[in-house]
Parts: structure tokens; C-alpha cells; sequence
């Protein structure tokens, strides 16, 4: 079992995904900007790196955890532009760090090889995004995918509303949920360059896959935070969205599609090949494997 810290105000219920409404349903219900908070936040977390267990400590395992840090310390270089400056460009990444951590440390739960093709899958579908990101930093909203481009577009014109001029929660929410869209496409599409492994297409795969969609449940608290903390935002929206969970619903429903899209053979919504990015960085913040660090040595 992985070891790090929850706070007790994280515990949470899990939903079957069989009792959930439709995507459109979901939509036309409380209009699609509630659906975005679930996707982008999960529970405060103490500052500990994951340990890896011992048995996981493959050169394979240690090879790949070193890489998914390395997204993670991108992601969160990101997020504090985006708390700094409230570039709300950078509202998807910001929001989406959570996730990849809270994925990163479950990652680990699993047995080595269901363990070693997931944080395989976190890398690619990270690809997929850093790929468009760098598009639009050198050629603007017209280089990147289609399925990104409303993302970029209202970012950017929202980049150039007038100085002093606020950002809305409900525009916010819009371009927000642009990202996420786009993403659960990439999501498809990650799913199946990787489903050519046997592993993927394993019972055990799919029951980590799905199990993934705890930290969707978690979302309120940390997207309240960095909107509010970034944008000046407070609403009651906010804490309508977390008693509700909408967008956690709304996201596994979108993660249920993005799977079984890339598991089957139909055309994928995501029309280019993958992206596959250099991934020359490493780093160690995120993870370790001394049982004596003080995040775990008393336990």
C-alpha cells in the first residue's frame, strides 16, 4: 500500500459509474460550467513525496516515476504563473497539476506491471497537452489541434480584455472546460496508442483505470482555492458545485467515453497521429524511496 498524508475532511463516497446521467443530460441540467471543478482539484495535500514501495522498485518503475516528476514540476511552474499573474491561459495546467499528482500517488497501488503501463499512460497523455501548449506559445491559436482551438481562442481574447477589467466566474468556467474537453480527447487518442499492450487491454488495467476516478470527488476545495487565490473569484456557485459534484460526473462520464473510444476501432475525435515529446528531464521532487524520510520514518 502506498503511504502519504490525507486530511480527514477528503473522505468521500464513490459513485457507481452505471447510476450516472448522461453527458448531455449532465449539461443540460446545471449548464456545463459546473461540471469543471471536479476535473481540475483534489483534497490539500502535505508537501510529502510519494514513497514507493519496495516492491515496486523496478529500474523500469524508477525510470518512469523520474519522468512523471519531471511533468509534474512543469505542470506546477504553471500553476504558479497562474497564481501569480492570473494568465488565465495557464487555468487549465494550473488546475490540471492536482490531478497528475493525486494520479501519480496512486499510481503506485497496483501490482508492477499494471503500475509501470500507468505511469506510461500519465506521461503520453501529458505529451498531448505540452504539445499543443508549445504550438500556441510559438504560432498562436491558428498551430494548434482543432480540438484545442476553442481553448486558445477564448483564452487568448480574454488575455486581451481591458486592464482592471475582471475575469467572470462563469467565462472562466467556460475556458475552462474548453481544456477539458480538448483533454478528454487526447485522452481517447492516448488510450489507444497505448492499448497495443497486452497490459492496457487487461482486466487488471482497466479496473486501475477506473479506479482513478476517485480523485474527481475531491475537487471543490483546491479549485476554490487557486480560482479564488488567482482571479480574486468567490462565489456561490463555488460551494454549489461542491456539494453537488456535478463536474465529477460529468468528468468520469467523459473518462467512460474517452475509453471506450480508444479501446474500440472507430475514427478517434483526435485526428493527428499522438504527439510523442522529448522527455530528456528527470526529476526526484515528487517521489522517493527512503523509508527514513520524515514524511514516513514514524510511521
Amino acid at each position: 500500500m502506498i503511504l502519504f498524508r490525507r486530511k480527514r475532511n477528503c473522505m468521500f463516497r464513490q459513485r457507481s459509474i452505471s447510476k450516472l446521467p448522461s453527458m448531455a443530460a449532465c449539461r443540460r441540467a446545471a449548464g456545463a460550467v459546473l461540471f469543471v471543478l471536479a476535473f481540475v482539484a483534489v483534497c490539500p495535500a502535505d508537501d510529502c513525496p510519494v514513497l514507493i514501495p519496495e516492491k515496486l522498485r523496478t529500474a523500469e518503475i524508477l525510470d518512469r516515476a523520474e519522468h512523471v516528476s519531471a511533468v509534474l514540476d512543469k505542470l506546477v511552474e504553471r500553476r504558479e504563473a497562474f497564481l501569480n499573474s492570473g494568465d488565465i491561459v495557464e487555468i487549465f495546467p494550473a488546475l490540471y497539476f492536482h490531478t497528475t499528482r493525486q494520479f501519480f500517488e496512486k499510481a503506485f497501488a497496483f501490482e508492477s506491471d499494471v503500475s509501470t503501463a500507468m505511469l506510461k499512460m500519465i506521461e503520453a497523455f501529458h505529451d498531448a497537452y505540452e504539445y499543443n501548449r508549445i504550438a500556441f506559445d510559438t504560432g498562436g491559436a491558428k498551430a494548434v489541434e482543432p480540438h484545442w482551438k476553442k481553448y486558445y481562442v477564448r483564452a487568448s481574447q480574454e488575455r486581451r480584455r481591458k486592464p482592471g477589467k475582471p475575469i467572470s466566474l462563469l467565462t472562466a468556467y467556460a475556458i475552462l472546460l474548453h481544456g477539458i474537453d480538448a483533454h478528454l480527447i487526447d485522452l481517447g487518442r492516448t488510450v489507444r496508442n497505448e492499448s497495443s499492450s497486452h497490459i492496457v487491454r487487461s482486466d487488471a488495467f482497466r479496473e486501475a483505470y477506473f479506479r482513478m476516478n476517485k480523485v474527481f470527488a475531491r475537487a471543490a476545495q483546491a479549485a476554490n482555492r487557486d480560482l479564488s487565490a488567482a482571479l480574486g473569484i468567490r462565489s456561490r456557485l463555488l460551494d454549489f458545485e461542491r456539494s453537488l459534484s456535478l463536474g465529477a460526473r460529468y468528468i468520469i462520464q467523459g473518462r467512460t467515453a474517452s475509453w471506450n473510444e480508444g479501446i474500440g476501432v472507430d475514427p478517434l475525435r483526435a485526428k493527428g497521429p499522438h504527439p510523442v515529446m522529448p522527455s530528456q528531464r528527470r526529476s526526484f521532487y515528487y517521489f522517493t524511496t527512503d523509508e527514513s524520510h520524515p514524511c514516513y520514518a514514524t510511521r
